[in-house]
């Protein structure tokens, strides 16, 4: 019997891959588990499908303002465009039914999002949350979880419940994997299965690279059989390109470096202008930049405990 296929993404950080976007339109329903990162996601995302999401920790005010100070040229450059656009269309008489279709369509903005969200699909009762650790301990008639925020991709259970981790399909971070997830959702049989993709071994024409996985039977009492947990694997970009490797700064200037990019984003300066003021790799500043932001109140030794769990 066919089954229903859901898009299921998270942690994409204000970018909507075109691999991403091409798979999702093969899907009837999105659910996307937080840090969107930009109301154009958003946009981009209800344009093709119906989409539940939830808010992350980046979707708040201060790092909405952050990444508008990093894209402001271009994003001023695109404003003259939709305005130019839309006086010609008002020349043309066509601007109020252009103006109309707009607000229909018009996205919520990240931080308006809920933090936890419970729905209804095809039989499947639905819990979302982004981070795992704020996942309510009464979850009754629950099916299944879906979180996200480790960027790892995790097929896994949390007491009885099938817990899922599409991981992040956002910008790489260094050499971590780019992934998203296919669910497939059997009413009749009140089962499931996952397929993990990974967003840069896509080719152009959209289809690539998966991992079929073990169905997930759930039985009336809750219990979820054939789970498992996949630990994030490597994975390289198309063509010749290499990933690029780990960033080296002498471990007794990292201190140092971390306290002074923090006091350069509190004064409202930019990546690239941080990493030129202090001689260090734009990489490098904006993963300091984005632990910083997205971590309220995190001191020095709390990013670099951050990173060197990352391994960077």
């Amino acid at each position: 019997m066919d089954g229903h296929r859901i898009g299921v993404i998270s942690d994409t950080h204000g970018i909507l891959r075109p691999e991403t976007a091409e798979i999702l339109k093969t899907c009837e329903t999105i659910l996307h588990a937080g840090d969107v990162g930009k109301p154009e996601v958003l946009r981009q995302l209800r344009d093709i499908r119906d989409t539940y999401a939830v808010r992350g920790n980046v979707d708040s005010g201060r790092i909405r303002e952050f990444y508008a100070r990093e894209t402001e040229r271009r994003k001023c450059a695109e404003d003259v465009k939709i305005c130019t656009k839309e006086f010609e269309a008002s020349r043309a008489g066509g601007f109020e039914a252009q103006a109309g279709g707009f607000e229909a369509g018009q996205a919520e903005l990240p931080e308006h999002l809920p933090e936890e969200l419970e729905i209804e699909l095809f039989g499947f009762r639905i819990y979302m949350i982004h981070d795992k650790k704020l996942i309510r301990k009464d979850l009754p008639g629950v099916d299944l979880i879906i979180c996200g925020h480790s960027h790892k991709y995790e097929v896994g259970r949390l007491g009885n419940t099938a817990c899922l981790n599409p991981g992040s399909c956002g910008p790489r971070r260094f050499c971590l994997p780019v992934t998203m997830m296919l669910l497939t959702l059997y009413p009749a049989e009140h089962r499931m299965e996952t397929e993990r993709i990974d967003c840069l071994d896509i080719p152009a024409m959209g289809k690539g690279t998966s991992h079929g996985e073990n169905p997930v039977w759930i039985s009336e009492e809750g219990k979820a059989a054939g789970v498992h947990e996949e630990p994030a694997v490597r994975t390289g970009q198309r063509g010749a390109a290499k990933a690029p490797g780990k960033i080296k700064i002498p471990e007794q200037d990292m201190y140092r470096m971390v306290r002074q990019i923090m006091k350069e984003v509190d004064a409202g300066r930019r990546i690239a202008e941080i990493a030129a003021r202090n001689h260090i790799d734009e990489r490098f500043a904006e993963q300091v930049c984005r632990m910083y932001l997205t971590h309220p109140g995190v001191d020095v030794d709390g990013i670099l405990d951050r990173m060197e769990r990352k391994n960077l």
